[in-house]
């Protein structure tokens, strides 16, 4: 697949409320907006349209790309906490519930976090998420691909987590789409705001057919 797309989230674009709610904790999604790739080849959050990715997804014995990805590639969902983050948790039920949408164009859904993996496993149980997660909680993946949230210190509460950040991947790894929330370093509430699925979707399927 050819690598030509590049998305970021904006607030002003279309809004789309999700009844989704997680705890009592009310999440809206914001449409992404596709900008040129001449607009944010080499800028933006984490590595850019065309490259490879940094980092292989395996770490001691957990499995890595290679063994997680589907026959076109993988949706790779950075996401800050499945434990406490109720925007993550809204955002990873609604990715598991278009999982069928997503492997039908060959793709598997991944969720990487820096929760350990008991947590992912009791959120994953709990919710019957479908879809793969990755743990890293010593924040090697998510430093190795630009992505640490340096906002939270060492010793802080949230020291580790990422930027939310979504990569559809070929099956060789390289970067064919990228999705974020545009003003991540300027708007300290931007995290709230994700990419609505359909549109997720939309650049899925974009990719695969390139």
């Amino acid at each position: 697949m050819s690598s030509i797309l590049s998305l970021v989230a904006k607030p002003v674009t279309f809004i789309l409320c999700l009844a989704i709610a997680v705890a009592t904790t009310p999440f809206t999604a914001t449409l992404a907006q596709q900008d040129t790739p001449e607009m944010t080849s080499g800028t933006g959050l984490g590595p850019a349209i065309g490259e490879t990715i940094p980092h292989d997804l395996a770490l001691g014995d957990a499995p890595g790309f290679d063994a997680l990805t589907g026959e076109n590639g993988m949706v790779l969902f950075f996401v800050r906490s499945v434990d406490w983050c109720p925007y993550c948790k809204a955002q990873v039920i609604e990715a598991s519930a278009a999982y069928d949408d997503f492997t039908a164009l060959g793709l598997e859904p991944v969720y990487l976090s820096y929760d350990t993996a008991e947590k992912q496993t009791a959120f994953a149980a709990q919710r019957d998420i479908a879809g793969s997660f990755i743990s890293d909680p010593q924040s090697e993946i998510i430093t190795a691909f630009g992505l640490l949230n340096t906002n939270h210190k060492p010793g802080e509460f949230g020291h580790g987590i990422p930027f939310p950040a979504i990569f559809i991947l070929d099956a060789d790894g390289t970067v064919a789409a990228r999705l974020y929330e545009e003003e991540y370093l300027t708007n300290a509430k931007s995290y709230q705001d994700r990419p609505a699925i359909d549109i997720v979707l939309e650049a899925a399927a974009k990719a695969v057919s390139e």
